[in-house]
């Protein structure tokens, strides 16, 4: 089978697998405004490549680091490695790395064969790897030896032992970890490997090692300015790159990646993104920042999600900036980076801000070169603001999903009020309304709603399930979020909660958003969840589960009434439970897991669920 051979069946393949295309009409205007086109992210990559060859692409918390024609070189081997193992147009290959600079390179190698990649969280576990190998059809897999307290080495014999599409697992060292640089374990359907096979050749028998490569190879290392060396150096040098005559550029409308949504409510779902798709969004995200060369993006959240993905990768190839990548959420490391590198913006949860900011306010010079912060999966908190201005620097509201990142945004534009009152307004190319979401008829401004979006970043269709797609993209290409929101005359919305997650007590629907957001502005929590907890007297209640800030009292219902009444909120919002914990469950993807909080206050009070049946759906 020919090259184009092979990419035409691959297209026919995600279509088979339910790829959806935009209206007609859609489509020619995004192609008529300069927002699609029949570029790919490889077409972007190798202008950047051009020019601006020997600045900083990415650099991680290790001091692994690459300059763009670093990466492009890179990238070029590990694609005539990855050809190799039969990786042809069309077909997906894993990525399951933390934030390490390496993910770069291996995303590139991806494009370069017109292949599809697939972020993963290095906290996924067999159960949730197995269901996204499977869904994708994926042989090839790219996975840390170890992460944290994880041996990968199980955990992908596991998977090539039960599966059926899983062939090749390659497993990339950690810098501490002294192994002798990155190696395959592989089976086949003839043949299945009882051990892992070296792709660099063996290891120096003696010496150092330093990022699991070895330390006497006979040549003298060049460390970069931060004293970093890939993780992957071996089976960079001893693989001849792929020339350029044999990459695959792959149509805008192709696609260019598939994200599993958190899947902390049901399975995960597999988000099918054109390179379209891709290109619109971060376009839109960094117009509406003013992000462009020299800027230094500070990325802490996961790369196998939409926010560490999109805006922490994509989004700096696009614009020729540096992605500076942390793989964790410790505060002392994020601002360490932020002053080693001189990060100007960054994005991740308001906790995870939240926690940057503590960690820069004994020291302000760290955030010396920082212009502006984006949060996004929860509303600012008014302390953050207030503790983020006091150290000279912006917030921006984000807001969006994987469907469709970002729907709405401030920018740099905005005041700080629109930036604590609302989650900006519709990014540029998409339109937004709020409709009821019985009939998806237009409410009017002030009237909440499901909040719903139409533009070029909008997905492409679920993996394999069209009718899960059916029921949230309509024929004329409307995202319906499932989000509960209110927007004014100017077009500013405010995501008010989750249809599915309202707490109805006695009748009054009572958004979790709005009373999280209340418990957050006080000075002495650090986190806040509100659960629906079953009452046979008036129906639901709010349980909130609090966590305190460093050296602050708890607090109990007594306080929260005169915080909320001090507010001039409505009484029967006040949470009538309170629970401490030392710290907030979170998702992979940073969010609060509320999947786990339910099932902890349904273990603690069995007896409040012995009547489950007559109570609504939303009770947990």
């Amino acid at each position: 089978m020919t090259g184009i051979d092979a990419q035409s069946a691959g297209r026919e393949v995600w279509r088979e697998r339910g790829l959806t295309s935009a209206p007609p009409d859609l489509r020619a205007r995004f192609r008529s405004e300069g927002r699609w086109g029949d570029h790919c992210l490889l077409d972007w990559w190798d202008l950047a490549v051009r020019a601006c060859p020997d600045e900083c692409a990415v650099v991680d918390r290790s001091g692994v680091r690459f300059t763009y024609a670093e990466a492009d070189e890179a990238s070029s081997r590990l694609a005539a490695w990855m050809r190799g193992k039969g990786i042809d147009p069309g077909e997906t290959v894993a990525l399951q790395l933390p934030n390490w600079a390496e993910f770069l390179p291996f995303l590139i190698a991806v494009t370069k064969l017109g292949a599809v990649v697939n972020p993963l969280s290095p906290n996924l576990r067999r159960t949730e790897l197995a269901h996204a190998i499977a869904s994708c059809r994926t042989r090839l897999a790219v996975m840390p030896a170890r992460h944290r307290d994880t041996d990968f080495h199980r955990l992908a014999d596991g998977l090539l032992s039960d599966g059926d599409w899983l062939e090749t697992a390659l497993l990339v060292p950690d810098r501490a970890d002294g192994e002798p640089g990155a190696h395959a374990v592989e089976t086949g359907r003839s043949t299945r490997a009882s051990s892992p096979v070296q792709t660099d050749g063996p290891a120096q028998a003696g010496g150092s090692t330093q990022a699991g490569l070895s330390a006497e190879d006979g040549r003298p290392r060049q460390p970069d300015r931060f004293g970093g060396t890939s993780r992957i150096e071996r089976l960079l040098e001893s693989q001849p790159p792929l020339p350029r005559s044999r990459w695959v550029r792959s149509s805008g409308d192709d696609v260019a990646a598939v994200l599993f949504t958190s899947g902390s409510e049901a399975q995960a779902k597999g988000v099918m993104l054109t390179h379209n798709n891709l290109i619109a969004s971060e376009s839109a995200f960094a117009q509406s920042l003013g992000i462009g060369p020299g800027d230094r993006m500070l990325m802490p959240a996961p790369l196998g999600h939409a926010t560490g993905f999109m805006h922490g990768v994509v989004m700096p190839m696009l614009t020729r900036t540096t992605s500076i990548l942390c793989d964790t959420p410790r505060p002392g490391a994020m601002a360490e980076l932020v002053a080693r590198h001189g990060a100007t913006c960054g994005m991740s949860v308001p906790s995870v801000i939240d926690a940057l900011l503590c960690a820069c306010e004994g020291d302000r010079g760290r955030l010396a070169t920082v212009r502006l912060l984006c949060c996004g999966g929860s509303p600012v908190p008014r302390r953050l603001m207030e503790r983020a201005r006091g150290l000279g620097v912006r917030l921006h509201s984000v807001y969006g999903s994987t469907e469709s990142a970002p729907h709405t945004m401030t920018t740099v534009l905005d005041s700080d009020e629109r930036v604590l009152t609302t989650d900006g307004r519709a990014c540029p190319g998409t339109e937004i309304r709020i409709v009821d979401p019985a009939t998806r008829r237009t409410l009017p401004p002030g009237v909440e709603g499901e909040e719903a979006s139409r533009g070029p970043a909008v997905f492409s269709g679920y993996l394999g399930q069209p009718d899960l797609t059916a029921r949230v993209l309509d024929e004329d290409g409307w995202y319906y979020s499932g989000d509960l929101a209110v927007a004014d005359e100017e077009g500013y919305i405010r995501i008010t909660g989750r249809m599915k997650d309202l707490i109805i007590r006695g009748g009054e629907n009572i958004s979790p958003s709005e009373v999280e957001r209340a418990l957050m502005d006080h000075p002495s929590i650090a986190a806040a969840a509100a659960i629906a907890i079953p009452d046979d007297v008036m129906g639901q209640r709010v349980y909130a589960y609090l966590v305190a800030r460093d050296g602050e009292a708890p607090l109990d219902v007594a306080d929260l009434r005169g915080w909320f009444v001090s507010r001039g909120m409505a009484k029967f919002k006040i949470p009538e439970f309170v629970e401490y914990l030392d710290e907030m469950p979170l998702t992979s993807s940073g969010k609060t897991d509320k999947a786990t909080l339910r099932r902890r206050l349904r273990a603690s009070h069995p007896e409040r669920w012995d009547d489950a049946a007559s109570l609504p759906q939303n009770a947990g």
